[in-house]
């Protein structure tokens, strides 16, 4: 991905939150948002919910 450049002065660049993934700094009166190039690996654990339906349910097929 590109870097994405903001102008700002140095008291606001020295403000700034860093945003979560991105590499920021600051040249020539800009801060430069580099996107850091690694992954991340999740896993979001869910559990069945009971639910009431005039309709007729089937239970799907997940992988685990």
């Amino acid at each position: 991905m590109k870097s994405k450049e903001v102008p700002m002065t140095l008291d606001e660049y020295m403000n700034l939150a860093q945003p979560f993934g991105y590499k920021v700094e600051y040249w020539d009166g800009k801060a430069v948002y580099t996107p850091r190039e690694c992954d991340i690996n999740t896993r979001l654990m869910l559990t069945p919910l009971a639910v009431t339906t005039p309709y007729c349910l089937q239970k799907s097929r997940c992988r685990q």
